[in-house]
């Protein structure tokens, strides 16, 4: 499906400026809010709202980045068995354990979470 989205100027750089912070283009950003939103009404926990590709990628980059910064060895590119897959793999398995209750108690805290790092400007 395509769809024509008429932004204002600074919700366009905005946009601009979190794919670019992400490392991937505006597509991928909408993409991935879109399957959060999906995701989010069909009720799925923390490890799905996690689950985009473009942030496992980042995860991944950081994870990578961190290792050469300390010396560690790093994962090649062949790489299909990683710590960063085990965990996701681990964080699904937990969300599908959630009732509806503890599903919403996550949402809310991760959105607060996010909401609050945003507003004193950390990265993580």
């Amino acid at each position: 499906m395509t769809l024509t989205l008429e932004l204002r100027p600074e919700e366009a750089a905005a946009l601009s400026a979190k794919a670019t912070a992400r490392g991937v283009d505006v597509a991928t950003i909408l993409h991935d809010l879109v399957a959060h939103e999906t995701r989010r009404e069909n009720g799925a926990g923390v490890g799905a709202l996690l689950e985009g590709a473009a942030e496992k990628a980042r995860v991944a980059a950081l994870l990578q980045t961190w290792r050469r910064a300390e010396g560690l060895p790093t994962l090649g590119d062949g790489a299909t068995h990683t710590p960063v897959a085990e965990l996701f793999a681990q964080w699904e398995a937990e969300d599908a354990q959630l009732t509806p209750e503890e599903v919403e108690a996550e949402r809310r805290f991760w959105e607060d979470y996010s909401r609050d790092r945003d507003n004193r400007g950390v990265e993580i």
